[in-house]
């Protein structure tokens, strides 16, 4: 019998793994990045005013807070990806892409693992996807060993892998919620990518919880801060969509007096756009655009 994840447990699960976590009134929020949270779960849009922001940026030293809103007045266009439908099949697919999910379930072997076996036998899938996607340096391998010791812990946590032969090829850690999954961190070996243990995963996975266990959405990620068109690519090739939302940020007041100047943010995106390894501010930049003025208005409670 599946179990189902609440906000509360996955604060717990995010607090158990090492990061800092925070409840507001309308909202929860983990340090995704450095110093700055992120609402959860992220497929739910929530309205949070300006107090509420600095009081989830005071309790946890953040210096700002991004989340899908359902304000219309605030942030901007956005998207998410989403697989939804208990059609999903593999004749929803290209020719290239059936053929590529096809081998991959020749070649690799699907099916649920622990934290403990995943620390065994995934790390360098682990390593080889962050260096893959210009990530190393957000968590490291000690955090990782966290993060599954609290999946192990936390109902409604689930990780699921592929193995080509005794090696493991890939593996996707998700979060099943009573009205919808997310699908949190997909890692594979740069090794074994020629024998497609990520589309067999996916797809094993996906045909699973809109099909099997009837779950009426998946989720996988939103607008991201720096472009990862391969891997958008993928996901839309296997059945995903992006979804329309709206993408909102919150910036301290001290960083939001700053933005204010025209000087400033050009200067921003002066070292955003400078050549060579200019990551920091190209993140820094792609925050700037989902934010509304500085200002989320403030809301009261309606009865």
């Amino acid at each position: 019998m599946t179990a189902f994840l609440d906000t509360d447990g996955l604060l717990e699960f995010f607090r158990a793994s090492g990061f800092k976590v925070h409840r507001t009134a309308n909202a929860a929020w983990y340090e995704a990045g450095p110093r700055f949270l992120l609402g959860v779960p992220t497929h739910e849009a929530v309205s949070v005013s300006r107090s509420e922001g600095n009081e989830a940026m005071r309790a946890t030293g953040a210096l700002g807070i991004r989340y899908i809103t359902s304000d219309p007045k605030v942030g901007r266009e956005s998207w998410q990806m989403m697989g939804s439908g208990a059609d999903y099949d593999l004749s929803m697919f290209s020719s290239n892409t059936r053929s590529k999910v096809r081998r991959g379930l020749k070649n690799n072997e699907v099916r649920r693992i622990t934290g403990q076996e995943l620390k065994t036998a995934g790390e360098q899938a682990f390593l080889d996807t962050v260096a893959r996607q210009g990530r190393a340096d957000r968590y490291g391998v000690e955090r990782w060993h966290k993060l599954l010791d609290a999946a192990d812990a936390t109902d409604g946590i689930e990780i699921w892998s592929a193995w080509h032969e005794d090696t493991l090829a890939a593996y996707l850690l998700i979060m099943v919620f009573e009205d919808s999954c997310e699908f949190y961190e997909a890692r594979s070996r740069n090794d074994t990518l020629r024998f497609y243990p990520n589309n067999a995963l996916l797809y094993t996975l996906t045909h699973d919880v809109l099909v099997e266990r009837n779950i009426s959405q998946i989720t996988f990620g939103i607008e991201g801060l720096e472009e990862l068109d391969s891997l958008d690519a993928f996901k839309l090739a296997m059945g995903y969509e992006r979804q329309p939302v709206r993408q909102h940020v919150m910036f301290h007041p001290l960083i939001e007096a700053g933005l204010a100047f025209p000087p400033a943010r050009a200067f921003l995106k002066m070292l955003a756009e400078r050549p060579g390894d200019s990551s920091f501010f190209r993140r820094v930049q792609a925050l700037t655009t989902f934010r509304t003025g500085g200002v989320a208005p403030e809301t009261e409670e309606k009865s």
